[in-house]
């Protein structure tokens, strides 16, 4: 078991120093892919804080009104 494990460890470095480019490559490519993960989410976290703060600055005592189709619904048009 652990002269597999050794072995095929030895395997693995020749074999990315043997293909240095392409290692590089995936390595930039893995690198790239964590980091706009990581971007995206925190893109999204402070745009949930802010539109959070938003709400949170209107109060309670606010209500709006919009014109509209005041029937709406599955039962809308039936009377």
């Amino acid at each position: 078991m652990a002269f597999n494990l050794l072995e095929n460890a030895n395997m693995a470095i020749k074999t990315l120093s043997a293909n240095k480019m392409r290692s590089g490559l995936t390595m930039l490519g893995i690198i790239i892919g964590n980091a706009s993960v990581i971007a995206m989410i925190a893109v999204g976290e402070a745009a949930q804080v802010y539109v959070t703060r938003q709400f949170e600055e209107l109060g309670t005592n606010v209500l709006f009104v919009t014109p509209g189709d005041a029937q709406r619904g599955p039962l809308a048009g039936t009377a």
